[in-house]
């Protein structure tokens, strides 16, 4: 039975759904000072758009300079952000 909502009275449901889950897991780490993040191979990257200011991490760069135009086959993990046409390190 669903009960209309009341501004003067909000009723707060428990949610133990597996999103609700990732989210509180998330809060708690940002709280400790930590953001979780993906961390991709340069084949999953190339197949993302480098829009303006997004990042990413990719862990098998073969460059390590900032603002190199990001490149795989390598071993180095970096953090690149989208330039609207290639990512490049950061």
């Amino acid at each position: 039975m669903s009960v209309p909502f009341n501004p003067a009275n909000p009723i707060v449901e428990p949610r133990t759904g597996r999103g609700m889950q990732f989210f509180l897991e998330f809060l708690g780490k940002l709280f400790e000072g930590v953001i979780p993040r993906t961390v991709y191979s340069f084949a999953e990257i190339t197949r993302m758009t480098p829009k303006l200011g997004h990042t990413v991490i990719c862990a098998d760069s073969s460059v390590t300079t900032i603002g190199s135009v990001l490149a795989g086959g390598g071993t180095s993990i970096v953090q690149a952000i989208g330039d609207d046409t290639n990512w490049r390190v950061i």
